[in-house]
């Protein structure tokens, strides 16, 4: 079974389209786990709230996740102490440990069902020459208060040379999550709505081809952010593509694992399935690779008899200072909001999102709010060619109802034809269309002409 989430199995509740106008306090364009932990703590301070999703509500990133609760991000500590200072990664750290704690907390105010269990969570490497990384990342996540510790015993199918166990952390049910979000969002003046994409953002309006929606503040947590001026997002950050496979059969392990290396793999239980992850690429590139077959071949050998039961694919955005963008969109637009750039790390990315952005709208200090900035102050500068030249051509041709490559509908880029999800793929910034030309990723709103 391709194409499929573990987490998307079973049908959610349904939502109306927007239809007509709407006023609310908080206009909520995105219907993942940042929009909708938004809503969920804007509507629990009183303000009516909208959430408006383009397809349904957790079915997009968010429902394509691994389920991983973590504040290790890869080795990020080490990066962050000498890229930045020991404050700014103390920070870093401190807020992604506080959402492990909130979602928690969330789950037992609320009573919600979604498999949450806490384990432990392992970087390791197979590499002798890279142990040296994980040793420093070490001293870096002591020095950030984090309970951690080194290893070369972990629940693996094979040695490692070396590993850091970050202890206490946490893994669930992404969708069971979200769906009861937007369930407790939903009602008394406040608002869902799906399958209603917004294509322009106005001020404090949100315009679909149906209804708009009128709000105080709005906050546009589409993944990608669509607006492209003020905040020039499509040149500060780039998109990547992970595969990842459920296996049935294979030995139960304890823990979450992910691997420091270059085509390494991550790893974590849910209920009798192994879930594996890898194959990364950058979205638009490698277009004409099976990347499910290379992640097959691989579960093969490591896991022999155990039997695929699933796959399926997810994409994340990265910004080129590690730290996601959550804050004002631009310092032009004091009431609207941006959540993104949670690179492999949503979970925890879109949790502090949701705490940020309704502390703000709120007026309430938030020690995190500086640091996540996307008008921050302390930043990398852009390092190479991320926002890949317009002119680029990685040209693939598919048949079926689009007669030529086609070029991208948000900055007319053109399109690859991704042969694991037959889709078309931008090499720029990562937009995404079915074989169709219906967007399926952001930036773009609108489709692909057919003809």
């Amino acid at each position: 079974m391709r194409n499929k989430s573990i987490w998307l199995l079973e049908e959610g509740d349904e939502y109306p389209r927007l239809k007509g106008d709407v006023l609310v306090d908080v206009a909520i364009a995105g219907g993942g786990i940042a929009g909708l932990t938004a809503a969920y703590m804007l509507k629990k301070a009183g303000l009516k709230v909208a959430v408006v999703e383009a397809n349904k509500i957790a079915e997009g990133v968010s429902g394509h996740t691994t389920g991983k609760i973590t504040s290790q991000h890869d080795l990020i500590y080490n990066k962050l102490s000498r890229k930045f200072d020991i404050d700014t990664a103390k920070l870093y750290a401190r807020a992604n440990q506080d959402a492990i704690e909130r979602i928690e907390q969330i789950i037992n105010q609320e009573k919600i069902e979604c498999n949450f269990l806490r384990q432990d969570a392992y970087i390791y490497t197979c590499i002798k020459n890279k142990k040296k990384d994980i040793e420093q990342e070490a001293k870096a996540a002591l020095n950030m208060g984090i309970k951690s510790e080194l290893t070369k015993e972990t629940g693996l199918p094979f040695e490692v040379e070396l590993a850091l166990r970050f202890k206490n952390q946490a893994m669930f049910h992404p969708v069971k999550y979200f769906r009861s979000l937007a369930k407790k969002i939903n009602g008394d003046g406040s608002f869902i709505f799906e399958k209603s994409r917004v294509t322009k953002v106005d001020n404090a309006l949100l315009k679909t081809n149906e209804g708009n929606i009128t709000a105080n503040n709005v906050i546009i947590a589409t993944h990608f952010p669509i607006m492209n001026t003020p905040g020039l997002y499509f040149a500060k950050m780039y998109q990547h593509r992970s595969y990842l496979v459920a296996l049935e059969g294979a030995r139960a392990l304890d823990g979450m694992y992910i691997s420091y290396e270059k085509d390494g793999k991550s790893f974590r239980m849910f209920d009798k399935y192994l879930l594996v992850c890898g194959a990364d690429h950058k979205t638009g590139k490698e277009g004409g690779i099976s990347h499910y077959d290379m992640l097959e071949e691989y579960a093969k050998l490591t896991f022999p008899g155990a039997n695929i039961f699933t796959e399926w694919s997810s994409q994340d955005c990265l910004s080129p200072d590690i730290i996601p963008y959550i804050g004002r969109y631009s310092s032009k637009t004091p009431k609207i909001y941006v959540a993104t750039g949670f690179a492999k790390w949503g979970m925890t990315g879109g949790t502090v999102a949701g705490i940020i952005l309704s502390d703000m709208i709120l007026e309430r200090e938030n020690e995190f709010e500086e640091i996540f900035s996307p008008q921050r102050k302390k930043t990398i500068p852009m390092l190479g060619n991320i926002a890949v030249n317009m002119s680029e051509v990685t040209g693939q041709y598919a048949s079926g109802l689009l007669k030529r490559t086609p070029v991208c509908t948000h900055l007319k880029c053109k399109l690859t034809w991704n042969i694991d999800e037959k889709s078309w793929d931008c090499p720029c910034h990562g937009s995404r269309f079915n074989e169709h030309g219906s967007v399926i990723e952001s930036p773009a709103v609108l489709n692909l002409k057919t003809q």
